[in-house]
């Protein structure tokens, strides 16, 4: 079942014999790896650190510019000045939530 899920994923190619492959990643992959992160209370540079950002199997690099073009897309707002670091939700969270 594992392999299975790992497949569905884009994690693992093949079908009797997997291979590692590098999945696909979007934007919009960079911006729910970030909410989730964001929801667990990460914030600044940590939330680059996550779990959730590892997951996806990208360089820090390239998980800073898929998060520009996500505020792009008005999914987030990403604001990077050196190495000090914001992102937030602002239409997927309440005042209250985000509290």
């Amino acid at each position: 079942n594992i392999n299975s899920t790992w497949t569905q994923a884009g994690y693992l190619a093949g079908r009797v014999k997997k291979k590692r492959n590098q999945p696909y990643i979007t934007p919009a992959t960079v911006a729910y790896a970030l909410f989730l992160a964001y929801l667990e209370g990460a914030r600044a540079q940590r939330i680059f650190d996550s779990s959730w950002v590892r997951a996806l199997d990208i360089s820090k690099d390239k998980a800073h510019e898929l998060a520009v073009v996500s505020s792009q897309q008005g999914w987030l707002d990403y604001r990077r000045a050196g190495d000090v670091i914001d992102v937030r939700f602002p239409d997927l969270l309440t005042a209250h939530e985000q509290e």
